[in-house]
C-alpha cells in the first residue's frame, strides 16, 4: 500500500512540475525555473547547457575564467526587452564583428556602424608614444602634440608617420616660449587659463611670420560690408575666411595672408584685433615691427573702415579700408 501511495504521489508531483513553473525563493514563479535572490553556486567548474552541445557557458573556476561556446552567431542587445530585442553588437560564426549592425562586412573583420559617433583612437603624447615598447606594424594612435592640433599617426614597422607618410613633427616643447623661432615663424603668445582652446597640458597659442606685409589695404577696390565683425581672441581666422570669400583675389590684407606659405605652412590668416594686440604687448619679443606703422587687424567695422592699431602707442580705431598699413600674418599652434 505504501508503495502503491509512493508512485500516486510522484507521479502527481511529476505531473505539477510539467505543468508549472517552478521557483526558488518565491511562490510566484512566472517562468519554468525562477530563482529570487541567492546566487547559483558552482563549487567547482560548471556548466550551463542547451539540450544539444552547441550552446554552453562554462565557468572555468580553476582557471580563473568564464567562456562562452556558440556554434552559431553571439549578439549582444543593450537596452533591449522581450519585444525590443535591437541588437548592438554581434559575433558572427565567420570570425566578423559588428557593432552597431547585424551584417558585418564580409571583407572586414571589425564592422562599426554609426551615423553619430566615431572610432577614437587612444590618444597620448609624443613621449607616450615614444615609450610604447616594440610597436607593432599598422598600430595606430592620435598624438595630441604633434603638429599644430595634433595628428593621426601609424607605426610602418621602422618608424611613426603621418598618413601621408610623412615624419610627424615632434611635439610642443613644454619649454616654449614667446621670441622662440617655431613651425614657420615666432611664437607671438602661448594660451592662458580663460583663453578659447587652452589646455593645461599643452601648450597651444599664436605664431607670427618673421616680417611685414607693407603698405597694404585692407579692401580690393570696393567699399562693402563683408560680416567680418568679430573682434574676439580666437575669432582672425573665421573674418580671414569672410573677407576672401567675399572680396576674391587679390593683393589686399586678408588674401595676402590667406594665400601665405612658408616652410609648408599654410593656414596663416589676418588676426582679430584682441589677437593683433597679443602681438604688440609682446612685440620686442617678436621683433621685426615698424614703430611709425599702422597694423591691420581683420575686425571690419564699418563698409568703410576696419579696425587698425597704431604701433607707437597701442592705440587702434577704426580706420578707412583704402588706407595702406602694415600686415602682420599669424597662425595657430
Amino acid at each position: 500500500m505504501k508503495q502503491i501511495l509512493l508512485v500516486v504521489y510522484t507521479t502527481l508531483l511529476t505531473l505539477i512540475l510539467n505543468a508549472q513553473n517552478v521557483g526558488i525563493g518565491t511562490n510566484a514563479a512566472t517562468e519554468k525555473l525562477e530563482i529570487k535572490g541567492g546566487k547559483l553556486k558552482f563549487t567547482d567548474n560548471g556548466e550551463i547547457i542547451s539540450a544539444d552541445p552547441y550552446h554552453r557557458i562554462l565557468f572555468r573556476r580553476t582557471e580563473n575564467m568564464l567562456e562562452l561556446r556558440e556554434w552559431g552567431d553571439i549578439i549582444f542587445s543593450s537596452g533591449a526587452t522581450d519585444s525590443n530585442a535591437t541588437n548592438t553588437m554581434i559575433i558572427e560564426k565567420q570570425r566578423k564583428v559588428g557593432i552597431g549592425t547585424s551584417t558585418p562586412n564580409n571583407a572586414s573583420i571589425l564592422d562599426l556602424t554609426s551615423t553619430n559617433k566615431g572610432f577614437l583612437l587612444p590618444r597620448m603624447t609624443a613621449a607616450q608614444r615614444d615609450a610604447i615598447a616594440t610597436p607593432a606594424p599598422g598600430l595606430m594612435i592620435w598624438c595630441k602634440d604633434c603638429g599644430d592640433f595634433g595628428q593621426l599617426l601609424s607605426y610602418n614597422n621602422k618608424r611613426w608617420v603621418t598618413t601621408t607618410n610623412q615624419t610627424p613633427d615632434s611635439g610642443t616643447p613644454t619649454d616654449l616660449s614667446v621670441g622662440q623661432s617655431f613651425r614657420g615663424g615666432v611664437v607671438a603668445y602661448i594660451l592662458q587659463p580663460g583663453d578659447p582652446g587652452y589646455e593645461p597640458d599643452l601648450k597651444h597659442g599664436l605664431i607670427a611670420y618673421p616680417t611685414d606685409f607693407t603698405d597694404t589695404a585692407w579692401f580690393n577696390g570696393s567699399f562693402n560690408v563683408v560680416g567680418a565683425f568679430s573682434t574676439a581672441f580666437g575669432t582672425g581666422k573665421s573674418n580671414t575666411s569672410l573677407i576672401v570669400a567675399a572680396l576674391g583675389n587679390g593683393n589686399y590684407a586678408a588674401s595676402l595672408c590667406d594665400k601665405l606659405e612658408k616652410s609648408r605652412y599654410i593656414d596663416w590668416y589676418l588676426p582679430s584685433i584682441d589677437e593683433l594686440r597679443k602681438l604688440y604687448n609682446n612685440k620686442d619679443l617678436i621683433g621685426g615691427f615698424d614703430n611709425t606703422k599702422i597694423y591691420w587687424s581683420s575686425s571690419e567695422s564699418s563698409n568703410f573702415q576696419a579696425i587698425g592699431l597704431f604701433w607707437n602707442d597701442g592705440s587702434y580705431f577704426g580706420v578707412g579700408k583704402n588706407n595702406l598699413g602694415n600686415v602682420r600674418p599669424v597662425r595657430n599652434f
